[in-house]
């Protein structure tokens, strides 16, 4: 039969002494580069939004523009205002909920 091997070394246990954490001043410094940088960066994806909708404005004008030509190319004439956006085929779409 095999005899069980046994181990002389120890096992070393790290002393609670060895273990440091972070001081409050580290963490606070911490804490204020991050605020920094959140007060920077922030203001400027935020401010995306603004663009975003001018840019889809631009676009939703230059297809009415579209419309509107193609509209007279096929007519001889621009719609009237009785006649709206349905003579453009651009009216307002309905979703039923469900």
């Amino acid at each position: 039969m095999a005899k069980p091997i046994h181990s002389k070394s120890k096992i070393r246990v790290p002393h609670l002494a060895s273990c440091d954490g972070f001081t409050l001043i580290e963490l606070l410094v911490v804490i204020l580069i991050l605020s920094l940088l959140v007060a920077i960066v922030a203001p400027r994806i935020l401010g995306r939004t603004d663009e975003a909708r001018k840019t889809a404005a631009q676009v939703q004008i230059k297809q009415l523009e579209g419309a509107l030509n193609l509209f007279r190319l096929d007519n001889g004439f621009y719609p009237t205002t009785e006649q709206g956006l349905e003579a453009l085929g651009m009216g307002m779409v309905y979703f039923s909920p469900g």
